[in-house]
């Protein structure tokens, strides 16, 4: 019964891992194609929240039949997903456009954030001396500054023109999930097929699962060992001859 439920979970579990890529990968191409449609960019933040929910939701049905063992992390996960993705729907229902704008502002905060960890980093490094070539020290200095400049220039054009803006994330945000839905298909397509490969290995020795193939030893012909000879020493025995010829001598 184990068994059948957790290749039933597995199933059902794989069967929505492809619904959401194929819905992720058409998703961002919408995205792209009808970049600065405003309807569409709420469409989208209602679309990312139920994706959200739904997939808390399917983590703690995988919770509740016992297929995952680590039932304290799963379920934190299920409702950090699940919580996410009502924020979401709830904020953008009361504030059109909140998701778009709020992803903006995201990313560019952590761009800057990223950027002056790796200067402070690089800078600590150097004043104390722990490194011998100052090549990658300097080199992720140089990369900190793009990413604090990168950072910087987000935010300043998306209060500048917020529309041309919305429509860059839009497109940037729409490739993101396009490759996500294409990965999600292929590492599931991956983690079937090694499923499969080690099912069908642990079932060949055995018949069916439980039972047990005897295995009978080779017969092998057996050969008789070759008896080795006495071997007399001659050289041992003349003595003895010898003297016992001189004694009936003397008598």
């Amino acid at each position: 019964m184990d068994e059948k439920l957790d290749n039933g979970m597995t199933r059902v579990w794989a069967i929505w891992n492809y619904v959401e890529a194929i819905i992720l990968v058409a998703a961002g191409v919408l995205a792209c194609v009808f970049c600065n449609n405003e309807g569409l960019q709420g469409i989208f933040s209602y679309a990312i929240g139920g994706f959200a929910i739904l997939d808390g939701v399917l983590r703690f049905l995988m919770i509740v039949s016992n297929y995952k063992k680590s039932q304290e992390n799963m379920m934190l996960i299920s409702a950090f997903e699940i919580t996410i993705g009502i924020v979401i729907i709830m904020l953008e229902a009361q504030n059109k456009g909140f998701f778009v704008g709020m992803a903006i502002q995201f990313v560019s905060i952590f761009l800057i954030s990223l950027g002056g960890l790796f200067l402070t980093y690089s800078i600590i490094l150097i004043a104390c001396k722990r490194v011998v070539k100052l090549t990658m020290p300097i080199l992720e200095i140089v990369f900190a500054a793009i990413l604090i400049g990168l950072g910087i220039f987000v935010l300043v054009a998306y209060y500048k023109d917020e529309t041309v803006m919305k429509a860059v994330v839009m497109i940037s945000m729409g490739i993101i999930i396009a490759i996500i839905g294409g990965a999600i298909a292929v590492i599931t397509t991956i983690n079937l097929l090694k499923k499969k490969k080690s099912a069908q290995v642990n079932d060949a020795p055995l018949g069916k699962k439980g039972s047990v193939v005897e295995v009978k030893a080779e017969e092998k012909p057996v050969v008789a060992e070759p008896v080795e000879p006495d071997v007399i020493d001659a050289s041992s025995e003349e003595p003895k001859a010898l003297e016992h010829k001189e004694d009936s001598e003397a008598e």
